[in-house]
């Protein structure tokens, strides 16, 4: 049994994209708490690595993945893919992909800043919250822009759902969606 999951930091997130451009195949979207450092963000720690290929061809690499975790000195079980079932699932997320690394046989995506809010508004932990109100900082001081209405649409869809089922969730939310309206103009 293993101690305790080091942290990954920008440096290690660093040399992980790269060694995946060169070690995988295919389409890759790095997203989540791990991609928050590779922008510059020093918020907080994680320590997993929410990497989920976009086709089988990709989705079949897992020990390779794996593998290359290992390389760098990252248990296994730093590996996180479950990003990918919930990606796949919104409509038209290739338009929001953006060029985070070009290896030499792999290709490794970021989500832009509205795919980042649509994948972590769906669950919306505490850090979840967290990485979005850092990824409004950033995207602000970046210039990305924001389908506001996709978002509010995503919260207010949400809201529904938690409706009386988890009221710290539904507080979250309540947070997200007035942080959003007075941070972003769409």
């Amino acid at each position: 049994m293993k101690g305790p999951a080091k942290p990954i930091d920008a440096r290690l997130m660093r040399k992980f994209i790269e060694s995946a451009g060169k070690k995988l195949d295919g389409r890759w979207v790095l997203m989540g708490g791990a991609l928050l450092p590779v922008l510059g963000s020093s918020i907080r720690s994680t320590t997993d690595i929410d990497l989920a290929g976009l086709t089988a061809k990709e989705q079949a690499q897992s020990i390779a993945l794996m593998e290359l975790a290992e390389s760098l000195g990252l248990p296994i079980e730093a590996i996180n893919q479950a990003g990918g079932f919930f990606l796949l699932r919104i409509p038209s997320y290739e338009k929001h992909l953006k060029v985070l690394h070009q290896g030499t046989s792999a290709t490794i995506f970021r989500p832009d800043a509205t795919l980042y809010l649509l994948l972590k508004i769906r669950r919306l932990s505490e850090t979840d919250l967290s990485d979005c109100l850092e990824w409004l900082r950033l995207m602000r001081k970046l210039r990305e822009p924001i389908d506001a209405r996709a978002v509010q649409a995503a919260i207010q869809q949400e809201l529904k759902r938690a409706a009386g089922a988890n009221p710290a969730r539904q507080a979250r939310l309540e947070e997200l969606a007035g942080k959003f309206k007075t941070k972003i103009r769409s």
